[in-house]
């Protein structure tokens, strides 16, 4: 199909703005439900679904908006493992030399997947499709969970749980330093989230009693400033478990055990605290922030964008290049005249 039928068909489908089709939000929570299932809703909890099901012991997730991936460990099948954003095309990316593999964080800029080999004692990465395998860092103590990445600054951050630490080191592993010693008696890290841009990173702290208590602290990205972001009034009211970050409206989200298990949000702060969704045996949590139609990467919706998703256009069955994912409005994986549909609701300037 040529470039100027395309830009015809476009202007027909533009024309009919108000069609009643659905909207695509692009801009959703994805969490892990019961170990073996991936579900997702949008930011304030409306519409959940379930993306992918039948999946064993499955510990923590992350999102890459622009390659349209999302990446997990499954410790119960001892592998790392991507799909699609709406749970198609799911890969096996590592499947050997891992013990019960917890945090992922994804570098889709550096083209790298980070991960704690928890009962490995390690810090591993490898590039997004699986190969090439290096062992960053061997913690002699044990026990890392949660992984964050500050890619500004080079560094990965996790949470050593067994030492009571948070951890980092330049992204090749080089320059490990102690960041935070946890003062609570009692609590462990968990998991770990980044405000790179606001100079903080939170994490969260649980007593490993299936629920009983936790809490979720802050300091600056250098460990400096400690201070509790989020304490629960009494002990089984909330346990946070993994945490996630949206910096643009300095919102925080995490998965908490206790009854009901849930989905929880609040101000970076701790103040205006929401529940969200009742979800059983949640664990790690990860946002898709992206604005819908918008690959600029102005916020915006416009007819730059629509040159974007001309250029695309593939049809069905053929892959995207990676960075046309973010035309893929209906999320089936491909850039087709569907999208063209969804486009034309989602444009919101000139």
């Amino acid at each position: 199909m040529s470039r100027g039928r395309l830009m015809i068909m476009v202007g027909v489908a533009l024309a009919g703005v108000g069609l009643g089709l659905p909207v695509a939000n692009a801009q959703k929570i994805y969490w892990i439900m019961s170990w073996h299932t991936i579900m997702r809703a949008d930011l304030d909890g409306s519409n959940p679904e379930i993306v992918l099901t039948g999946l064993h012991s499955v510990m923590d997730i992350a999102i890459d908006p622009a390659g349209g991936k999302m990446y997990w460990t499954n410790p119960g099948a001892g592998k790392i493992q991507r799909a699609n954003l709406d749970g198609s095309q799911v890969e096996d990316l590592v499947t050997s030399g891992l013990d019960d593999p917890c945090g992922i964080a994804v570098d889709p800029v550096g083209a790298k997947v980070y991960w704690a080999n928890r009962l490995a004692h390690k810090i591993q990465r490898a590039n997004l499709d699986g190969s090439a395998v290096e062992d960053l860092v061997t913690i002699e103590t044990g026990g890392p969970r949660g992984v964050a990445l500050d890619l500004t600054a080079g560094k990965v951050y996790w949470a050593a749980t067994v030492a009571r630490k948070i951890q980092r080191a330049n992204l090749d592993g080089s320059k490990v330093e102690d960041v935070v010693t946890i003062s609570y008696p009692s609590l462990y890290p968990i998991a770990i989230a980044l405000d790179a841009e606001g100079g903080k990173m939170y994490w969260t702290l649980d007593d490993l009693s299936w629920g009983s208590f936790g809490v979720i602290q802050r300091a600056n990205l250098d460990g400096s400033g400690i201070e509790d972001v989020y304490v629960p009034d009494f002990p089984g009211e909330d346990a946070p478990q993994w945490i996630a970050l949206d910096a643009q409206t300095e919102t925080m989200y995490w998965t908490k055990f206790t009854f009901p298990d849930g989905v929880r949000r609040a101000n970076l702060d701790g103040s205006a605290v929401e529940d969200l969704i009742e979800t059983h045996q949640p664990r790690g949590i990860a946002l898709d922030l992206r604005v819908a139609g918008d690959c600029d990467g102005d916020s915006e919706v416009t007819l730059k964008d629509l040159v974007w998703l001309v250029d695309c256009i593939t049809g069905p069955g053929a892959t995207p290049r990676p960075e046309c994912h973010c035309v893929d409005l209906n999320y089936d994986g491909y850039v087709d005249l569907g999208d063209f549909a969804l486009f034309q609701i989602a444009l919101t300037a000139p």
